[in-house]
């Protein structure tokens, strides 16, 4: 049986890393009309951004867990499950460009760049975040389960020690 483990840790970490992308951005939007608070706004695009720059490279620490695992891995469903997930890291490494590009801009103050590159990559994250998701589930179901241990056989109970 494979090894799971790091292809789950490094689905995870991309999945928590993503979550946070998309909470940052969502909040420097909200506050990009606050005023002399507008400054809460940069430091979320700060913030996002380097949650992209972190995404990006957990993805080569993925894509080297993906190819242990699928190296190792032969049954059907788990040749099925590591082709998409490759098809999906391309996916995942163009959109988290493509944040990453509009956070800088918007952080900068260039929000009428970074509004194409913004609602790209959060449409991209809504789709991404679900299907990585699945593809963690389809990851641990996709080996076959080991039979459990047996126990040996048991011999004749030994009587008890008698005091001399």
């Amino acid at each position: 049986m494979c090894d799971f483990t790091p292809l789950r840790n490094w689905l995870l970490t991309l999945i928590s890393l993503m979550l946070a992308i998309v909470s940052s951005m969502f909040f420097a939007m909200a506050w990009m009309n606050a005023g002399w608070l507008a400054f809460v706004s940069v430091i979320s695009f700060w913030a996002a951004a380097g949650w992209c720059t972190a995404a990006l490279v957990s993805t080569y620490f993925l894509r080297q867990a993906l190819d242990e695992f699928c190296s190792c891995a032969k049954s059907a469903d788990c040749v099925s499950a590591c082709g998409s997930a490759r098809a999906i890291l391309i996916l995942l490494i163009i959109t988290l460009t493509i944040a990453l590009a509009g956070n800088v801009l918007a952080a900068n103050g260039e929000f009428g760049l970074s509004a194409l590159p913004m609602a790209a990559s959060l449409v991209g994250f809504s789709g991404l975040i679900p299907f990585l998701a699945v593809l963690l589930v389809q990851f641990a179901n996709c080996q076959p389960k080991p039979a459990p241990p047996t126990s040996p056989p048991m011999g004749p109970a030994s009587p008890p020690a008698t005091p001399m």
